[in-house]
C-alpha cells in the first residue's frame, strides 16, 4: 500500500480531497483483487462510471462505487464471499484492509423490479485515521440483457504500487453498450 504522504501529494496536484483519492486507490484494489478469480470474472461485467475511469479514461471523474452486472448465477451469499476473498488477497499483497468492518448485503429491486444486490465493503487504506472506515458500495444488477461481448480492459491505477496488482483486466461494458444502458435509462 502507498504511504498516506503520497496520496496527500496527489490530492494537492490534482486539487481534490485526500479521502476521495482513498476511495479511488481502494476501488483499484478491489477489482483487481474481484478479478483475480476466474470464476468471478465469467460471472460479473462491470460498467458504470468507475468502469469508464479504471478501464477506459484515467482522467474521468472520481466515483464512488462499483456497478456490475451479473452474467451468471450470483447469489447474496456469493457476493459476501467474494468480498472476504478479495479482503484476503488484499491482505496477502499488503493492500488496503477491506476487514475494517465486517460487510453488509442489502437485496433490491432495480425500476424494472430485477433483483439487484448491494454490497457495501469498509475499508481504511493510505489516509489511516481513528474514524469510522471508509466503504466501498457494489451494485449487482441480475436478469439485465447485454447484447455486445464483454471487452477486456486493462485495470487503470495511476497510484505508484501498481505493480503489486499483477497484470489485471476487467471484462467491461463496451462503450457502445454503457451509451445505450443510459439512453435506456433516460427514455424510461
Amino acid at each position: 500500500m502507498i504511504a498516506g504522504g503520497e496520496l496527500r501529494r496527489l490530492a494537492r496536484e490534482e486539487e481534490v480531497d485526500p479521502v476521495i483519492l482513498n476511495l479511488d486507490y481502494a476501488l483499484g484494489w478491489f477489482l483487481a483483487g474481484l478479478y483475480s478469480a476466474k470464476a468471478t470474472r465469467s460471472r460479473l461485467r462491470h460498467k458504470g462510471g468507475t468502469c469508464l475511469a479504471k478501464a477506459y479514461f484515467s482522467d474521468y471523474r472520481f466515483s464512488e462505487d462499483l456497478d456490475f452486472t451479473a452474467t451468471g448465477p450470483v447469489q447474496g451469499d456469493q457476493a459476501l464471499s467474494e468480498a472476504s476473498r478479495v479482503a484476503r488477497w488484499s491482505d496477502r499483497r499488503g493492500g488496503p484492509d477491506f476487514h475494517a468492518a465486517p460487510p453488509r448485503l442489502e437485496v433490491s429491486s432495480d425500476e424494472y423490479g430485477a433483483e439487484v444486490f448491494e454490497v457495501s465493503v469498509y475499508f481504511r487504506g493510505p489516509l489511516a485515521w481513528e474514524g469510522s472506515p471508509q466503504a466501498i458500495r457494489l451494485h449487482i444488477t441480475r436478469d439485465e440483457r447485454l447484447v455486445l461481448p464483454a471487452e477486456e480492459r486493462p485495470l487503470l491505477h495511476r497510484y505508484s504500487d501498481a505493480d503489486q496488482l499483477g497484470k489485471v483486466s476487467l471484462p467491461c461494458y463496451p462503450l457502445l453498450e454503457m451509451l445505450a444502458e443510459k439512453l435506456r435509462a433516460l427514455c424510461g
